[in-house]
């Protein structure tokens, strides 16, 4: 509110979107590159607080879904990803998923929160939990967190570098995880080609998240719903005719 005698005007707090447009993120202010930003992020462990903040965060959202992958390994092993039923379960998931993401586009509320990387750690441990969904076979890890972020009032923008930058250490994890597991069974070529793969994805995705975080901020979740949608129902036909 300006004061009277005087051209200030006071400015809402940094972070906060003022905006009734939930877009505004992606129009009205620039966004780091995300490779600079992660460089940014990485580097500055050892003398920067906010990137300390930021890797406390990572950690805090990543143990949601560390706790119940431990505790539901067993049963997913052996219902969900049972080959009797695994395959027409995973279709019912696409198909309820893309309702579920053309729904939740629709009513999620204004962002508050535009930072992926400056997001509170309370929210970074909800996100977090939005992430155990992806542990169900035919949930999307990043469809869960990014639409999990946008109704906890985090920028679509924002909640997808955050998922991004949170796909590492998970996918790290469920590797390393799945390797202990099954070390007896794979030959040194095996392994070697699974840390291959895991290297390999890791690069690709942190050169093609700019493209898209283009995309989504543009269009949202919605291409994916509907694409899930098709998907689900072209397997369920598969599955029928078979």
């Amino acid at each position: 509110m300006a004061r009277a005698g005087s051209s200030r005007v006071e400015r809402p707090p940094t972070g906060i979107a003022t905006t009734d447009r939930r877009s505004r993120s992606a129009t009205a202010e620039p966004h780091r590159e995300p490779v600079a930003c992660t460089t940014e992020r990485t580097f500055g462990l050892p003398t920067s607080v906010e990137a300390r903040r930021f890797a406390l965060g990572l950690i805090l959202a990543l143990l949601p879904s560390v706790a119940a992958g431990l505790a539901l390994k067993k049963l997913l092993d052996e219902v969900l990803l049972n080959p009797a039923t695994a395959m027409p379960f995973i279709a019912g998931c696409w198909i309820v998923g893309g309702i579920i993401i053309l729904v939740f586009e629709r009513i999620a509320p204004k962002p508050r929160w535009l930072e992926g990387d400056k997001l509170p750690l309370s929210k970074a441990f909800q996100i977090g939990c939005c992430q155990i969904l992806s542990i169900i076979p035919g949930v999307s890890r990043s469809g869960a967190t990014i639409l999990g972020g946008e109704l906890l009032g985090v920028d679509r923008r924002a909640a997808t570098m955050f998922t991004f930058y949170l796909a590492v250490p998970t996918m790290l994890g469920a590797s390393i995880l799945e390797l202990h597991h099954k070390a007896g069974e794979l030959s040194r070529g095996q392994g070697l080609n699974i840390v291959i793969g895991f290297v390999v994805s890791f690069v690709v995705a942190f050169f093609v998240i700019r493209g898209f975080l283009q995309i989504v901020t543009k269009y949202g979740l919605k291409p994916f719903g509907w694409y899930r949608i098709a998907a689900g129902l072209a397997l369920a036909v598969y599955l029928f005719i078979h």
